[in-house]
C-alpha cells in the first residue's frame, strides 16, 4: 500500500509539474504593441525599426527567461531581419514595458513584423 501511494504522489507531483509549466507560457501576454520606423539617409547604418510594448503574466506562477521576439519584414514579405529582448524573471502580476530594435540599412525597410513572447 505504501508503494501505491508513492506511484500516486509522484504521478499527481509530475501532472502539476506539467500543468505549471503550461500554465505559466500560455498566461504570457502582449497588452500592448506599436512600431516605430526611422530612416538616416546621411547615415543608413544608423537607421532603425523598433517595437515596443506591454507584456503581462497574468499567471499565477512567476516566470522565469521571458523572451520577446521579432521578425521584421519589407512590403514584398521579404524577412530583412529580427531581434529580441530578455527579461530575467516577470511574477505573477507583473507587467513589462518591453523594447525590441533592429539597426542597419535595411532597417527603413521595414513595413511588418511579427512578435511572439515565451518563458523557459
Amino acid at each position: 500500500m505504501h508503494k501505491a501511494f508513492s506511484v500516486i504522489t509522484l504521478a499527481l507531483v509530475l501532472c502539476f509539474s506539467t500543468f505549471s509549466l503550461i500554465a505559466c507560457q500560455s498566461a504570457l501576454q502582449i497588452t500592448q504593441q506599436r512600431i516605430e520606423v526611422n530612416e538616416f539617409t546621411i547615415d543608413p547604418a544608423q537607421s532603425y525599426a523598433a517595437v515596443s510594448g506591454v507584456l503581462e503574466n497574468r499567471g499565477w506562477f512567476a516566470a522565469g527567461n521571458v523572451l520577446v521576439a521579432v521578425n521584421f519584414y519589407d512590403s514584398q514579405g521579404n524577412k530583412v531581419g529580427a531581434s529580441s529582448a530578455m527579461k530575467e524573471r516577470l511574477e505573477a502580476g507583473q507587467v513589462w514595458d518591453f523594447k525590441v530594435v533592429m539597426r542597419g540599412e535595411d532597417a527603413w525597410k521595414v513595413a511588418r513584423y511579427e512578435l511572439s513572447a515565451s518563458s523557459h
